[in-house]
């Protein structure tokens, strides 16, 4: 195992969470007690509540101050059901908090997010990758069409990006299969008018209609 796969020690893992434990920490993603006091009850609604009571209150008129009971109990109601949604959502949390995988002295642990420390060696595999490269063999797929080639499947451009040779087969995939003689080579001592005339009498006399007869009559009638 190589020293940068070795990872830290614990004692030096240790070390570093104690001089990062000041570091800024992931809020939480729910709301603190004195965040749900405040926005239930310094309210527009509740401050002119409030203030028509105290008006009453000045007046003497104290059989219509029934009313701010029933805010008094909104109030409380609405704070009891939100404490209650974030004691569920904050043990929730504790239950699906996430661990993170780190190797430390040559050995793969578990360790809580928070205790993971600068210098770790984890944290990952880019969630967008899968989607990163599928664009770019679609890019690229595009770019060959544009040059009258047809890709049919989108992972044989990888296969494609690691040739440096191409060899082709003389077959009819890449051919029509028509053969074409282009010249004739002497294998004797005879004058080659001689030789040309036995191979058209043989011709004419053969009733073969193969492609090397066809090609053969092509280039000795014409």
């Amino acid at each position: 195992m190589t020293e940068e796969l070795y990872g830290l020690t614990f004692k030096e893992a240790e070390e570093r969470k104690k001089l990062e434990e000041n570091k800024s920490l992931p809020g939480s993603i729910t709301k603190s007690k004195a965040q749900i006091f405040r926005e239930n009850i310094f309210t527009v609604f509740n401050f002119l509540n409030f203030a028509i009571a105290a008006a009453l209150f000045a007046v003497g008129a104290y059989s219509n101050l029934l009313f701010i009971a029933i805010i008094i109990l909104n109030i409380a109601i609405g704070i009891y059901q939100e404490l209650k949604a974030k004691k569920l959502v904050d043990e929730l949390s504790i239950l699906n908090r996430p661990r993170v995988r780190v190797r430390r002295e040559d050995q793969e642990i578990l360790v809580e997010l928070n205790d993971v420390v600068k210098g770790d060696l984890l944290g990952m595999l880019p969630k967008g990758l899968v989607l990163l490269i599928s664009v770019s063999l679609a890019a690229g797929v595009i770019r060959l069409s544009k040059m009258n080639i047809l890709v049919q499947n989108i992972y044989s451009l990888e296969t494609l990006a690691h040739v440096d040779t191409l060899c082709l087969d003389k077959t009819g995939t890449i051919t029509d299969g028509n053969i074409k003689v282009r010249s004739v080579i002497p294998m004797s001592d005879l004058p080659r008018a001689h030789t040309d005339k036995l191979v058209r009498s043989y011709l004419q006399a053969c009733d073969d209609n193969n492609t090397t007869f066809q090609a053969l009559e092509e280039y000795f009638f014409q």
